[in-house]
């Protein structure tokens, strides 16, 4: 049965390309037509095996095309999953010997997808295994590791509403990237979740999972990923050990004005941000931001400075998200919105969300993952987040999602204050 819409064909198939999918690099986007749905397929290719998808559809069908191709395992750490499709894939991996591995935030068992395979645990399957974890905050991951090479991530939930909301969604073949990828699995699979993955600024510490788990090994993230022509750097939080570039024993410090007060704040930050607020910072030519929740008041100012130096700043956040947490951040977007080039909210007329995690930086650098910009994502959530440098065609791709999801947008008005 073909799940794409009328008129879409499907132009590309793991299966029956594997050969072409080992020598050739396709990074694959959906733009949209005179409507938001069905999108226009486009493909191009710069040497990286990379695939790129904005289109649900498209983004499921990846999925499903992967999980067919699996010999051997599947890991996957996904906050909501009640997608049935893709739960039925995954039974019939494990029915021929693949094994199954899922990790998810109690938040979340309840869906049907997680549901389908407890059925088949229950039903006898000793090929998956699925476990709940953080107590403290989320599992807010959406990454799949399959076969330990080809790494599944982005911002899309695999539930209904992945077919009303603007995500990505993108594939990387990489043993090393999956090799990180699978370190932190581990980590959550053993019950290493939220602040215990990796508490203390000391390897050696008993309050580090890592160490529990793996000894005083490996600073694994400290190194970039040279996939193709791209350099991947990828990051989890909250660990604090692991990655002593940005978790310094000395948290960097910011002053800013707090709208919400109407005084001056000042915010210590040994956390995740510090290795995107750099880009910012360093940023020459401009800014593209695409984000669900967007409440880290550091950022804003730190993008109305560079707005000051010359830096083109353009943000896009979620409608229902500045209502929902304008009691803290709300006036300071307000203000924000006066400070930079543009900031609008999306409002889709079917209900859907504006879910991207996204920034893009000087034509070059894309930033994207699980992560949004907020203090609970980097302080207590379990999230991922690559920072993707020479991005070239991906930043192209990335840019064509963000004209069109403007399209619904608008600016911040006193009707949006709820």
């Amino acid at each position: 049965m073909n799940i794409f819409p009328a008129g879409i064909k499907r132009f590309f198939s793991l299966k029956n390309t594997k050969n072409l999918f080992i020598s050739v690099v396709f990074c694959i986007c959906c733009f949209a037509c005179e409507a938001p749905e069905p999108y226009r397929q486009e493909t191009k290719s710069d040497g990286l095996l990379c695939e790129v998808a904005f289109d649900p559809y498209r983004s499921e069908q990846l999925v499903i095309e992967l999980i067919r191709q699996s010999q051997t395992s599947i890991d996957i750490a996904l906050y909501g999953f009640s997608n049935e499709r893709i739960a039925d894939e995954l039974v019939v991996a494990a029915e021929r010997g693949v094994i199954i591995r899922g990790v998810s935030d109690y938040d979340s068992e309840d869906g049907e997808g997680w549901q389908l395979l407890y059925d088949a645990i229950r039903e006898g399957s000793k090929n998956i295994d699925v476990r709940l974890t953080n107590l403290t905050g989320i599992m807010h991951n959406k990454y799949f590791i399959i076969d330990n090479i080809n790494v599944v991530t982005g911002s899309t939930n695999f539930t209904d509403g992945m077919f009303l909301h603007y995500n990505n969604l993108i594939v990387f073949k990489s043993s090393s990237m999956a090799l990180d990828f699978k370190k932190d699995f581990d980590l959550l699979y053993a019950g290493f979740s939220g602040t215990d993955k990796g508490c203390s600024l000391s390897l050696s510490a008993d309050d580090n999972g890592y160490n529990r788990l793996y000894g005083d090994g490996i600073r694994w993230s400290e190194k970039e990923h040279r996939v193709g022509n791209y350099e991947v750097a990828i990051f989890f939080t909250p660990y604090r050990a692991l990655f002593p570039s940005y978790m310094a024993v000395s948290p960097r410090s910011f002053e800013y004005f707090n709208y919400e007060s109407g005084a001056i704040s000042r915010d210590e930050y040994g956390n995740a941000m510090n290795t995107i607020f750099p880009l910012i910072e360093n940023a020459n030519k401009n800014i593209y931001i695409m984000s669900f929740a967007f409440t880290d008041k550091v950022l804003m100012e730190l993008l109305a400075n560079a707005r000051t130096r010359g830096v083109t700043v353009h943000v896009r956040s979620d409608y229902s998200q500045f209502r929902s947490s304008y009691s803290h951040s709300g006036k300071s977007i307000e203000a924000l919105s006066q400070r930079i080039s543009s900031f609008k909210l999306c409002r889709k007329d079917d209900g859907g969300l504006l879910h991207h995690k996204v920034i893009l930086v000087d034509d070059e650098i894309v930033v994207l993952g699980s992560l949004n910009f907020s203090r609970n994502a980097v302080s207590t959530n379990d999230e991922n987040y690559l920072i993707i440098r020479n991005a070239g065609v991906l930043y192209e791709l990335f840019m064509g999602e963000f004209r069109r999801v403007d399209r619904y947008c608008r600016e911040v008005s006193s009707a949006d204050v709820p």
